[in-house]
């Protein structure tokens, strides 16, 4: 990591209630047991703080002052409509969600310092990758690529989206593997699932070679359709979200310019499911 300046970039810690110090304490002893951060001297520091989640608090850093001076990276990244033509109408697929992705990465020596946080209880630093950080998805993205450089051709979507074609399966497979932020997608045109499953063995134990691990409860493995980047994508093409259906169909009539602006971005987003809508517009040119 590089940053732009040799002054301490130090944030202090807001106060918290009660109940958000209890929080944010007891994740720290939960971190630190699990050796993934470690009391810092660092002088530099970010100030923690939570935001409610439906399920539990999240622990959030405020990076920006650090940010400010980090000097970026920046990775060439493909449309979404290129990514979403070349994975659509596979026979089997497969989605796997890497456990904690950023934490299974650990930070070089010399940049842990620039990972200091402030807490209740002092300051403390990550052993692994932190989220937050503006480059953590480059490096992410950058160690994702090397563990698949050899099974793939690698392209990037949004932050982090990684896809491989595979050379040393059958000619006529197209056996694909991809990795969005800590989704990692295998997808075959071919209908053998017993190709599916030697793709899918390739690429778990390229995982397991260099200690990676995935969540089971997350994972999905030879279905014909998975969501992908917002979208269905399957056997039989791409289709919407139904969930953003329903948003459009209960969405309030606008009465103010930003209201109409915010609905037609949404449909602008998702007009090339609309089969009626090239009429439609034509008829008000």
């Amino acid at each position: 990591m590089e940053v732009d300046t040799q002054e301490a970039i130090f944030r202090r810690q807001w106060r918290q209630s009660p109940g958000q110090e209890k929080v944010i304490m007891d994740w720290v002893s939960e971190m630190k047991n699990a050796g993934l951060i470690r009391t810092s001297t660092s002088p530099h520091g970010a100030p923690t703080f939570c935001v409610r989640k439906p399920i539990r608090w999240r622990i959030v850093h405020d990076y920006r002052a650090m940010n400010s001076h980090a000097i970026r990276r920046t990775l060439p990244m493909p449309r979404k409509d290129i990514i979403i033509e070349k994975i659509h109408g596979a026979y089997w697929y497969s989605c796997m969600d890497l456990l904690s992705g950023y934490y299974q990465f650990r930070m070089r020596n010399c940049d842990i310092p620039y990972t200091a946080f402030q807490t209740p209880d002092g300051s403390y630093e990550y052993l692994v990758l932190p989220m937050g950080l503006s480059n953590a998805p480059a490096t992410f993205n950058e160690g994702i690529r090397r563990i698949l450089a050899d099974l793939s051709d690698i392209c990037y979507f949004d932050d982090i989206y990684v896809y491989s074609r595979s050379k040393a399966l059958d000619v006529h497979l197209e056996a694909l593997d991809r990795c969005y932020f800590d989704d990692i997608y295998v997808y075959l045109r071919s209908k053998s699932l017993d190709v599916h499953l030697e793709a899918l063995d390739r690429v778990l134990t390229r995982l397991e070679n260099h200690n990676f691990y995935v969540k089971l409860s997350k994972c999905v493995f030879c279905v014909d359709e998975i969501p992908c980047l917002g979208d269905y994508i399957g056997r039989d093409g791409v289709r919407i979200d139904p969930k953003k259906v329903e948003i459009l169909q209960g969405w309030p009539l606008p009465r103010t310019r930003s209201e109409l602006q915010s609905f037609l971005g949404t449909a602008v987003y998702i007009q090339r499911f609309f089969v009626v809508i090239l009429p439609a517009m034509l008829a008000t040119v």
